[in-house]
């Protein structure tokens, strides 16, 4: 599986008041291949999504919570950001066992306090950026409940059809990896037999 390991969006949101949050884990997307902004290489990454149950916005005249989320390079090196969020997101390193193979998948539906700062993108737009991910304080009973269907695609396992689950500019990003170009020719190639059953289900594939 392409998610077991060895923020911006497009909507005019204000950005959540700087501080540091309870949180829940909702969301982990395989983007495949990516550009590092920060090397300028490609590489494997990850988008991992938190909902704020505390923190709510009013779209078409319905309260919803607000969410986060961080893209990460895929690896649990411990010079990673992946790896130092989740230790400290769960208060323990990991073991060598862990490190050989950990599924990110099972971090999903788990709490943690996420710590939020605004940020201004070079066209002056401002958006939320996490700031970091810890683990929640010891004796906390209220831990906070997730509030909202979660969301995962593994670009390995996952039918191509769940793309359409994701938001629209993840799913562009997830488009414009080679990984994805090459499942979706992989699908393409195999041999298929035509029916009726299928003529009549043309309709509903992502491509």
């Amino acid at each position: 599986m392409s998610l077991t390991v060895s923020q911006k969006g497009g909507n005019n949101f204000p950005p959540i008041p700087d501080g540091t949050y309870p949180a829940v884990c909702y969301m982990v997307v395989d983007l495949g291949e990516q550009v590092s902004e920060q090397f300028g290489n490609m590489g494997k990454q990850v988008l991992i999504g938190w909902v704020i149950p505390s923190e709510t916005l009013l779209i078409d005249g319905e309260e919803k919570p607000r969410v986060v989320n961080a893209q990460y390079r895929l690896s649990l090196n411990p010079k990673a950001n992946l790896y130092n969020d989740l230790v400290s997101w769960r208060g323990k390193e990991f073991t060598r066992e862990e490190l050989d193979a950990f599924d990110l998948k099972n971090i999903l539906g788990k709490p943690c306090m996420v710590s939020v700062t605004t940020k201004e993108s070079g066209s002056g737009k401002k958006f939320t950026k996490v700031k970091a991910v810890i683990a929640m304080p010891k004796g906390m009973k209220e831990k906070p409940e997730l509030t909202i269907p979660t969301v995962t695609f593994d670009m390995t396992d996952s039918p191509l059809s769940d793309i359409n689950n994701l938001p629209e500019w993840v799913q562009k990003k997830i488009i414009g990896s080679p990984d994805y170009e090459a499942r979706l020719n992989a699908v393409n190639t195999d041999p298929v037999e035509f029916t009726e059953e299928l003529a009549d289900s043309e309709d509903d594939l992502p491509f």
